[in-house]
């Protein structure tokens, strides 16, 4: 179960990260090149805080008895 709730999630993710230029052009009017860089945005911070979720889900180590 555990690698199937993965494989959903990433594919959030990526699916995410292909609509989300297409949302910010019909919503906000935003050009294609000012949506691919604030995707770009998105993916760069996704990318650097994904190792730091790990850990900060698990919640802070035990100490052994």
């Amino acid at each position: 179960m555990k690698y199937g709730t993965g494989a959903v999630a990433f594919g959030g993710y990526v699916a995410f990260s292909v609509y989300l230029p297409t949302y910010l052009k019909t919503e906000y009017g935003l050009t294609q090149v000012d949506a691919a860089n604030r995707m770009a945005g998105f993916v760069l911070l996704a990318v650097v805080l994904r190792p730091v979720g790990g850990p900060w889900s698990r919640g802070p180590p035990r100490s052994s008895p």
